[in-house]
C-alpha cells in the first residue's frame, strides 16, 4: 500500500483529494491506539464524550484526538482539527465558521464519505491548518 506522506504544505494541498478517497491516516502505533480505544468504549459513551467536548456549542472546532499522523509526519506546522456540528452544515456555513475561527491561516477542509466516517452520528469535517507564520 502506498502511504501518502507529503513533505510540504503545497504538496499536501495539491493532493488533498487523496485524504477522503483512499485509506490514509495514522502511523501504525497511532492506528492501534485509536482502534483499541474505539473498540473498548461503548458507542453511547463515545458520542457523549464528543458532545461534552462541544460544551453545549452548536458548532465547534476541536483538536483531532486521533490526527492523521502518517500524513502529517513531515509537516510539524500542520495541525489536524475536527469541526463538529449538531446539525449538517452547508459548504458556506463551514467556510464562514472557519474564516472566523482561523483567520489569516492557510487551511483546507474535507468531509469523509459516509462509509469512511467512524462517527456518522454527529456531523463533522476534518480541517488541516498550516500554523506556520510566514510573516515572522
Amino acid at each position: 500500500m502506498n502511504v501518502f506522506q507529503p513533505k510540504t504544505w503545497a504538496e499536501l494541498v495539491a493532493n488533498k483529494d487523496v485524504l477522503h478517497t483512499t485509506a490514509v491516516g495514522r502511523l501504525p502505533e497511532d492506528q492501534k491506539r485509536y482502534c483499541d480505544e474505539f473498540s473498548q468504549i461503548p458507542r453511547g459513551e463515545f458520542l457523549q464524550r464528543i458532545q461534552k467536548k462541544m460544551a453545549n456549542r452548536h458548532v465547534c472546532l476541536l483538536d483531532n484526538t486521533y490526527p492523521y499522523t502518517s500524513v502529517l509526519l513531515h509537516l510539524p506546522d500542520v495541525k489536524h482539527f475536527v469541526l463538529w456540528s449538531v446539525k449538517p452544515l452547508e459548504v458556506k456555513e463551514v467556510e464562514t465558521f472557519l474564516h472566523i475561527e482561523i483567520p489569516e491561516k492557510e487551511y483546507f477542509w474535507f468531509e469523509q464519505t459516509h462509509n469512511r466516517k467512524t462517527v456518522p452520528e454527529i456531523f463533522h469535517v476534518h480541517v488541516l491548518v498550516n500554523t506556520l507564520d510566514e510573516s515572522l
